[in-house]
């Protein structure tokens, strides 16, 4: 198989500390350009920042702040930063209802044995679980 650009940009996976996406997201200004806003449409003033900018932003967060040496050396675009959100946010949300819903969140005999709290194992299952909760 012929690895393009493109495939090895999928290839690369996030580290735990690549999830601080999180954090880049707790900022007023990109939450809203990313997820919208309550406002109203403004007439005048500055134009509003597209999705594709935001994610750009995003991009350009994480290659500065990474500890993944393989994340700096590909060249995320804002369209490879939008998918991972979304993969970032299908696991957010299955983590989500799986806390809502299951009472032992799948918890093993092991974690049980080791006194892993539920809030621990929230974490374990979607990284930065709690500080994305508490955006929404």
């Amino acid at each position: 198989m012929i690895e393009t650009e493109d495939t090895a940009n999928r290839n690369i996976h996030l580290a735990q500390d690549d999830y601080g996406i999180v954090a880049w997201m707790e900022a007023p200004k990109t939450f809203a350009a990313i997820h919208g806003s309550s406002d109203k449409t403004k007439i005048s003033g500055k134009p509003k920042v597209k999705k594709i900018d935001a994610f750009n932003g995003l991009a350009k967060h994480l290659i500065g702040n990474t500890k993944n040496e393989a994340l700096r050396e590909v060249e995320l675009t804002g369209r490879n930063m939008q998918q991972r959100w979304r993969i970032y946010m299908c696991r957010f949300k299955k983590t989500l209802n799986a806390n809502h819903t299951e009472t032992g969140l799948d918890i093993t005999r092991r974690e049980l044995a080791r006194g892993m709290p539920i809030p621990q194992k929230l974490e374990q299952m979607c990284p930065y679980y709690s500080r994305k909760f508490y955006l929404t």
